[in-house]
This record gives C-alpha cells, sequence and structure tokens, in this order.
C-alpha cells in the first residue's frame, strides 16, 4: 500500500541520500 512505498522511499534514502 502507499505505507509500503513510504517506508521503500526512506529506507532508498537512507542508502542513496538525495
Amino acid at each position: 500500500g502507499l505505507d509500503d512505498w513510504y517506508n521503500l522511499d526512506h529506507r532508498i534514502s537512507n542508502d542513496f541520500p538525495r
């Protein structure tokens, strides 16, 4: 759900800082 994408965004940002 939207929460999944929201969490993925944070995980990805943690690995790949913008």
